[in-house]
């Protein structure tokens, strides 16, 4: 069952993907109740805390596919979800994928306002880089520039 969620997971990633690209191709193609479903689903297992690690990393990367391809749609589910991946960097287990799905929702054009988790976040990438695993090390100094390249004027000490 474990594994069965998280590929519906991560396929529910790639439909975000071609949804976006779809919307590309023909301006006329509307599919926001698509996407509002797909966020509602994922952010259901997103939130949980007691959950497969597969799943919660399955759940974490979808997560930034549907707001790196929608992000400009979604501004009123931020407030909501952002957190989640502040609460996720915290979590030794789930650091890693909540530092590439940060860094990937940085470098998408959508534009998404990351202010609310900013400052948390710059702060946490900053002790990360402290440590001694060479892995979150590397993670960090990448999803710190992807940060800054998008959002570095609105970080404040």
């Amino acid at each position: 069952y474990v594994k069965t969620k998280a590929l519906a997971l991560r396929v529910i990633g790639v439909i975000a993907h071609v949804l976006a690209a779809a919307q590309r191709a023909d301006a006329k193609f509307t599919n926001d109740h698509m996407t509002f479903t797909l966020y509602n689903t994922v952010f259901k297992t997103l939130v949980l805390t007691a959950m497969d690690q597969e799943v919660k990393e399955a759940a974490i990367s979808s997560m930034a596919a549907i707001i790196g391809c929608f992000g400009d749609k979604m501004t009123d589910q931020m407030p909501e979800c952002l957190p989640v991946f502040s609460q996720r960097l915290q979590n030794e287990v789930t650091r890693l994928p909540a530092l590439r799905a940060l860094a990937r929702i940085a470098r998408s054009k959508k534009g998404v306002d990351l202010s609310l988790i900013l400052t948390d976040t710059v702060q946490s990438l900053c002790k990360f880089m402290r440590q001694q695993a060479q892995t979150l090390k590397q993670e960090s100094v990448v999803t710190l520039d992807a940060i800054v390249s998008s959002s570095g004027g609105d970080i404040k000490e």
